[in-house]
């Protein structure tokens, strides 16, 4: 059983400045986050915040969102993919507040009405973008050979500037996770229960 600790509104205020920082967007949706003795993050709704936990036994509770260290926050998988499905509807909605331009439409679809705006560069049909839906940034679009090759738990050869950061990583409309690039690498961080050859 893991202790968990509701966060106060600082800290969720701290949290939330990283994440801007690191990619440009935070969730604005009104979570509860909690944290337990591993500095890894969860949220769920207001509602079992109110909860007194310390009278529960609880295994697991919550959406897993991401790791805190010092300096930097790795999101999760379901972490990284709501962020980005938060960032584009967002988005949406600043673009066109009278109809919901993510409503019906998969990431792709909502990416190639915004490329454009974006000033996104393809490299040979290949990944390598600097998108972000109203800021996002460092996500990082691959190609099918890139994302098997992420599948299957490889490192990425690929330049995307001198900056050690991390990234999201996408493939057409799916959110793969969070990514550390380093030194022309992006190091595979995705957990060996979602790795595997015969995926795409």
């Amino acid at each position: 059983m893991q202790k968990l600790t509701i966060l106060n509104t600082r800290d969720v205020k701290e949290i939330k400045k990283q994440l801007v920082a690191q990619f440009g967007y935070a969730p604005e949706e009104n979570y509860a986050y909690l944290k337990n003795e591993k500095d890894r993050l969860f949220i769920v709704n207001r509602e079992v915040a109110q909860l007194d936990l310390d009278k529960l036994h609880i295994d697991r509770l919550g959406l897993y969102f991401a790791e805190v260290r010092p300096g930097y926050i790795r999101l999760s998988k379901e972490g990284a993919q709501l962020l980005v499905h938060e960032a584009k509807k967002k988005d949406a909605e600043v673009k066109n507040p009278n109809h919901s331009r993510a409503a019906g439409h998969s990431l792709p679809e909502a990416v190639g009405f915004l490329l454009p705006e974006m000033g996104i560069e393809s490299r040979s049909g290949a990944a390598g973008y600097k998108t972000h839906f109203s800021g996002l940034k460092n996500a990082v679009l691959l190609s099918k050979i890139e994302a098997r090759a992420y599948f299957a738990g490889v490192d990425l050869k690929k330049d995307l500037g001198n900056e050690n950061r991390l990234i999201l990583v996408i493939y057409e409309e799916d959110v793969l996770g969070c990514a550390s690039y380093k030194e022309g690498k992006i190091l595979n961080f995705l957990p060996k229960t979602h790795r595997g050859e015969i995926i795409l």
